[in-house]
């Protein structure tokens, strides 16, 4: 049996929410984070750094999607 799937329109998130979950090492919020800088943040060199440093991540999924953030800038 497949796990259900669901779409979640990516949220607008600020430079500090995202240091945040970081420091908090919050992996649902990091599995999501690259993607919504992508889509709504303008600063693409954050985006990147943010990205560089979630691909170092312990958790396989987060690293994953971290490459997210860099195609989406």
């Amino acid at each position: 049996m497949e796990p259900e799937r669901f779409y979640e329109e990516p949220k607008v998130v600020t430079e500090r929410d995202v240091l945040e979950a970081m420091a908090r090492d919050d992996v649902e919020c990091l599995l999501r984070i690259p993607i919504e800088l992508g889509f709504h943040h303008e600063n693409w060199r954050f985006i990147q750094d943010v990205a560089v440093r979630l691909s170092a991540h312990a958790d396989p999924r987060v690293r994953a999607n971290a490459l997210f953030g860099i195609e989406y800038a």
